[in-house]
């Protein structure tokens, strides 16, 4: 995943030092290839800055003079300066020709090894020519001195300042006055005061000017760098009577060689060691450990629901969550350790010298406590965990991308486990490992032989069971309800002589209002006499009527007007498979066993845009073929509703198809519906809103397996985004025998009904669970007892015979 990456105050400043410098900047690599200029370098040749990058220095400036001095000071990493030397543009007349300062830095690792070269080029072609006359033409050089952005100063033979112009009073932060008459020991620091005064000294005795680079702290505390010659000042019989030095700042440009440094060995993020920056340190703790045969452990670390703070909270959020992680982790470890970012919510510790495999335990425990506990991002505690791969020197592996790789395989075996754990490397996951990869790229070959097939299974509308001038009557001491039939209802009315005080009136679940509600003790509804008038609603035998069939819907019970019809179908994905000892027979692979890795390797996406295009034209067919109008229901994963295609892959399903928008609907997990609270431009909601205008149905499927935020549903229903609530088939299995699944789907049912939002129950088998779900006021259901899952072609014939059905 993207993320946005920032880089400090100063970073920016020596960003914008580069690309806005009147000075001529280059980076090269270390064959004085071109890989980056600035606008003043590709302004000088009237070129392009595009145009440099690859190409090598002296193909494009040939000088066999300056090649032999660059390559030789870049073969030994020292610095290679020079001044007032002719530059020739090729192509260009003699009068052209300009005069250069030259910089050549070498940049290096931490370790020392050069990465790159920094030049440093300034046109100081009137500079030369007004130093040359500045002996002589007093005037002209004092409009010189005063003038030059270079800064000038004069020394007399007792190393005190005679002149400085305001570019050196300026360097030093003082007024001119206060710099006049002082020597370099009285200004700044006594080291580099000797070092200056030393070279002076050298340049006095010989006659001949020095190049050299000084670097202070000012009195306000920031540090200012210049890259100075130091020439000797000769009177008019050419009497040396002291030095002159010409300065130029290039304080920005140190800040900028640090910078590309740190770019280079270190993420921008967090400030951790990157990958090259581990993998140096790494084969170095290698060859220590081979020398000294030591041990070392690799814990590669990938973070626990990442990915929903990234989605749901913003970029920004994910950033500085990775940050708080970053502190954690050096917390965790020891000094000498090290704690590197490989990218995205990917981390890996080197840990050195250890006595023995197990002594990694300790640490990998310390962070899972560490990370465990919550976060505080805008104002909110989030909680996220790790899961940890460990993999071993000697034991594992003996190089470098083994060991990581190793260390990935454990992550992934600690994430299959259940997460927020770790695991030590095993030979045994390679080969789940490789299986995953099978399935993988046998993933991919499907999407291109098309070999995935939708299944469809009818979602059913029914009545809720609550007839006119039934008799509902309740078990104070259990609980439980007990109905009595409607046609015994006058019976029981005239046999049973209640005292006024056992009857308690009307009761609500959800919006119904049920009318005569007795409230019995148990002794008066166990009494002989109910037997065979009053049921428990457990066993239900007081529902007369047809059965629904397994298969079909014949009509629910005759005491309903509105008989059970389909009103939906769910298009659910299946993988065509030939049976390896029969090559005609077909087997059908579920999701549930190639889901997740379609997830992990974002193959999810384009096979839920099959999914939807092809469900979208099924659904077309049939409407053409003249069977009554139903809305499809297609899946819509984490990954794909995430990604920037969703709104065009649902735009271009439908426009193929011809569908109109209203009978596609599609089903967000509940761990997807969660949007930060209170924020309108949440991409979550700008996604649904914009969905919602196209006219597309919306729905929170496997409802209450997932943490949901009340609020925010309400927020959701209330900007009439969400629709519906589909009920997890889990609670459903036993919703007849477990009180506490039944409490909970009435809970569900009645929230929903009070939100005004449609209920559809799924994994219903039974008659008992749908008249109990009935009984709470669900009336949409899907499941086994009205009809499997089933091929297109089935499930047109189960369309048209419901058809000829209602017509009868």
């Amino acid at each position: 995943m993207h993320k946005e990456q920032t880089i400090s105050g100063d970073e920016y400043i020596c960003k914008a030092f580069f690309t806005t410098s009147h000075l001529m900047l280059a980076l090269l690599d270390r064959d004085f290839n071109f890989i980056k200029v600035n606008k003043a370098f590709a302004e000088a040749d009237n070129r392009s800055e595009e145009s440099y990058v690859g190409k090598n220095f002296f193909d494009l400036y040939p000088d066999k003079e300056r090649e032999a001095v660059f390559k030789k000071n870049a073969a030994n990493g020292d610095t290679c300066t020079d001044y007032e030397k002719p530059f020739v543009y090729p192509g260009k007349s003699e009068d052209k020709v300009i005069y250069c300062d030259y910089s050549l830095q070498p940049v290096n690792d931490p370790d020392n090894r050069i990465i790159g070269l920094f030049l440093c080029m300034i046109d100081v072609t009137r500079r030369k020519k007004a130093s040359d006359r500045i002996l002589g033409i007093t005037k002209q050089f004092q409009s010189v001195l005063e003038d030059n952005p270079i800064s000038i100063s004069f020394k007399n033979l007792r190393h005190e300042y005679d002149t400085v112009n305001d570019t050196k009073a300026d360097f030093f932060g003082l007024p001119s006055n206060e710099i006049i008459g002082k020597t370099d020991s009285q200004l700044i620091d006594s080291d580099l005061s000797v070092q200056i005064r030393t070279k002076e000294e050298s340049v006095i005795k010989t006659g001949k000017p020095i190049w050299t680079e000084e670097c202070y702290i000012g009195n306000g505390g920031e540090k200012s760098c210049q890259s100075t010659m130091i020439k000797p000042w000769r009177n008019e019989n050419d009497e040396i009577i002291g030095t002159i030095t010409f300065g130029t700042n290039i304080t920005k440009h140190k800040e900028w060689e640090e910078y590309i440094r740190k770019l280079a060995h270190f993420d921008e993020l967090t400030g951790l060691p990157n990958r090259t920056l581990l993998m140096d340190r790494l084969k170095e703790a290698l060859k220590r450990c081979r020398r000294e045969e030591d041990r070392l452990a690799l814990l590669f670390l990938d973070l626990d629901g990442f990915k929903a703070i990234n989605d749901t909270m913003g970029h920004s959020s994910g950033d500085e969550l990775l940050k708080l992680v970053a502190e954690r982790l050096k917390r965790s470890v020891r000094e000498t350790d090290t704690v590197a970012r490989l990218g995205g919510d990917e981390f890996i510790i080197l840990l050195e010298a250890i006595n023995d495999d197990h002594d990694a335990v300790p640490i990998a425990e310390k962070i899972l406590k560490e990370i465990g506990k919550p976060f505080l991002i805008k104002d909110e505690n989030k909680f996220i965990s790790t899961s940890i791969g460990i993999s071993l020197y000697p034991k594992s592996a003996d190089s470098e991308e083994e060991l990581i790789k190793k260390a990935d395989i454990a992550m992934y075996g600690a994430k299959e486990s259940g997460r927020n754990r770790y695991k030590f490397f095993e030979f045994e996951m390679d080969v789940r490992v490789n299986l995953r990869l099978k399935t993988e790229e046998k993933l991919r070959q499907a999407l291109e032989n098309d070999e995935f097939e939708l299944f469809y299974q009818p979602q059913i509308s029914v009545p809720a069971f609550f007839p006119d001038h039934s008799v509902i009557i309740y078990n104070r001491e259990n609980r439980d309800f007990y109905a009595l039939h409607p046609q015994r209802a006058r019976d029981f009315a005239t046999l049973i002589k209640m005292p006024q005080e056992a009857f308690f009136g009307e009761y609500f679940l959800g919006d119904m209002n049920l009318k005569q509600v007795y409230h019995l003790p148990p002794e008066l509804i166990n009494e002989a006499h109910f037997k065979g008038m009053v049921s428990n609603f457990k066993e239900l035998s007081f529902f007369e009527g047809k059965a629904v069939a397994p298969h079909g819907n014949s009509g629910m019970d005759k005491y309903s007007n509105n008989p059970a019809k389909t009103v939906c179908v769910e298009a659910l994905i299946r993988w065509r498979q030939s049976d390896k000892n029969n090559n005609e027979k077909i087997e059908y692979l579920s999701p549930k066993e190639f889901i997740l890795i379609a997830e992990d390797s974002g193959l999810i996406v384009p096979i839920s845009e099959w999914v939807l295009k092809t469900a979208c034209r099924q659904n077309k067919i049939w409407q053409d073929m003249g069977l009554p109008p139903i809305i499809i229901a297609v899946n819509i994963s984490g990954r794909h509703f995430r990604s920037k295609r969703l709104i065009d892959s649902v735009s271009t399903a439908l426009t193929a198809s011809e569908l109109r928008p209203g009978f596609l609907k599609l089903e967000l997990t509940e761990n997807i519906a969660r949007p930060e609270e209170g924020k309108e431009n949440d991409q979550f909601i700008v996604k649904l809103r914009e969905l919602n205008s196209m006219g597309v149905k919306l729905s929170i499927d496997d409802f209450g397996t997932a943490y949901s935020s009340l609020r925010s549903l309400a927020d959701l229903r209330g900007k009439k985004l969400i629709s519906e609530l589909k009920i997890a088939q889990e609670f459903i299995k036993d919703i007849t025998i477990d009180d506490g699944l039944k409490n909970i789907v009435r809970t569900i049912i009645e929230m929903g009904r009070a939100l005004q939002m449609k209920i559809v129950a799924e994994g219903v088998e039974t008659q008992n669970q749908l008249e109990l779900l009935r009984f709470m006021g669900c009336e949409t259901v899907q499941g086994y007892l009205f009809s499997i899952p089933l091929q297109a072609d089935k499930c047109t014939e189960y369309l048209k015979e419901e058809t000829l059905n209602d017509g009868d």
